[in-house]
């Protein structure tokens, strides 16, 4: 595991002052003559079901006053917002005031609060799963028959623990309500098949046949709730490694393993035999502004700009700072490596923001397209009835104070598709074409999850639990 040690002191400065689970709480009432400027008590009334049915009248205006406050404070657009009393109840604060102003902001509603809380600490699992990804099966030669093999294992996973590697084949599988194996050779789908035959539920118990060099051997296998990886490796060939980074999760040390900056050294260490690796934040939408930042340390000299921030008013000087290094990299495993990192058009947010630290420190190719264009942080608060203000707070930067909101950070190498990047990537590391493509994982892009929010907040009128999914 790797040692943080030596980035205290960045890390404190990065939980104080980025986008990163901001809390503040509103524990006393505040003063009666604002409370008095807000809406009435009828207005407030129809905000019920949104701040929670057990809410009393007093109670929602000391919500509705805790989050307007939140928002002249510390949103980067406070000055675009009318006076507290020129809003109808919350319905109206968000939809024609907060929400016209930033689509990125939101309101997270008491009874979902804690969720979304336990989710900043703790990696979700996913139930009754094996743990396996498979490579491509559509490029297939005499050498490379049509089988399921496998290019990935998940750590920690029922097969990781029934010891799987990367190569082997699945031949046959046994169903949860059969008895007998089914082969899974020489089918026209045969990932379908496998996938309809292997559904079932944490705790079930299923039988494979699998090949190893020249070896088969019946396994048995029983289902589990597995921590999806925000990182997955494997070894393309003997000199050049793939490494996909999905997006930027941080836990509380308990789980730190799972935090995507230890993923990755993890990553790493597996793939140390290559020379060179190709780095792909394709599809990564983001995540926390912490574990983005941790890895753009493990590829910098230390005392380079990782990121500048301008937070609250936009037009004051001393609401900017500067995030640097704090470590030499040539004490972690990315030396003696050579990179390639991959981008597109869904590529948004903290992949942003380590993509820009990449391009404006190193000379590293980053092959593909212009990325999504995010380059805005949002801060959760806890509110008067422990809700949550999600709020844009902070405006990203590079060394010379250039933005890449709106713009996106531009590869070095442009190319389209997905193939073509992939095989631009090899041929810039002098690395040969696999016999067969492998797998990568795909998230909802940044205009899915930004869908999705708008969806929300139409519908939250009659919703006692909305929530907005966290950068």
């Amino acid at each position: 595991m790797y040692n943080h040690a030596n980035m205290h002191l960045f890390l404190l400065k990065l939980i104080f002052f980025t986008a990163f689970t901001l809390i503040i709480s509103c524990k006393n009432p505040p003063p009666t003559g604002a409370v008095n400027e807000i809406p009435s008590e009828v207005a407030l009334a129809q905000d019920i079901n949104f701040a929670g049915p057990k809410a009393s009248t007093q109670e929602l205006r000391w919500e509705y006053y805790s989050i307007y406050q939140l928002y002249k404070s510390y949103f980067i657009w406070s000055d675009s917002l009318k006076k507290a009393s020129d809003y109808e109840n919350l319905a109206d604060l968000y939809i024609n005031g907060i929400y016209a102003i930033d689509e990125y902001s939101g309101y997270i509603a008491p009874a979902a609060s804690e969720e979304v809380w336990t989710s900043f600490e703790t990696p979700q699992k996913a139930e009754g799963r094996i743990g396996i990804l498979f490579e491509d099966i559509e490029n297939v030669t005499d050498s490379n028959p049509d089988t399921l093999q496998l290019a990935f294992i998940y750590r920690d996973s029922p097969a990781d623990s029934n010891g799987w590697k990367r190569g082997d084949q699945i031949i046959a599988i046994q169903a949860v309500d059969s008895t007998s194996l089914f082969p899974l050779v020489g089918l026209s789908s045969p990932l379908a098949i496998f996938n309809t035959l292997s559904q079932g539920f944490s705790g079930d118990t299923i039988y494979l046949q699998l090949y190893r060099e020249d070896s088969l051997w019946l396994d048995t296998l029983i289902k589990a709730p597995i921590t999806e990886p925000t990182v997955i490796h494997y070894n393309i060939n003997d000199s050049t490694s793939y490494i996909q980074v999905k997006s930027f999760r941080s836990t509380s040390n308990d789980f730190a393993q799972w935090q995507t900056s230890n993923e990755f050294l993890y990553a790493l260490e597996q793939t140390q035999e290559t020379q060179s690796s190709i780095i792909d934040l394709r599809d990564n939408p983001g995540g926390t502004v912490i574990e983005c930042a941790r890895m753009s340390d493990f590829f910098l000299t230390k005392g380079q700009v990782i990121f500048q921030t301008q937070s609250n008013s936009l037009s004051s000087v001393d609401n900017k700072s500067i995030y640097t290094t704090t470590l030499a990299s040539d004490t972690l495993p990315t030396q003696n490596r050579q990179y390639v990192f991959l981008a597109n058009t869904n590529s948004a947010s903290c992949s942003e923001i380590f993509l820009n630290a990449i391009a404006f420190n190193t000379d590293w190719p980053i092959v593909g397209e212009t990325t999504f264009g995010k380059g805005i942080g949002q801060s959760f608060y806890t509110t008067y009835l422990r809700g949550i203000a999600k709020l844009t707070t902070l405006v990203f930067f590079n060394g010379d104070f250039e933005t890449f909101h709106s713009k996106g950070v531009p590869p070095t190498h442009k190319v389209k598709g997905e193939n073509a990047q992939f095989a631009k990537a090899l041929s810039l590391l002098g690395s040969n074409q696999p016999a067969r493509l492998l797998p990568r994982v795909f998230l909802k892009t940044p205009t899915e999850i930004k869908e999705q929010e708008h969806q929300a907040v139409k519908l939250f009128r009659d919703s006692t639990h909305f929530a907005i999914p966290k950068l």
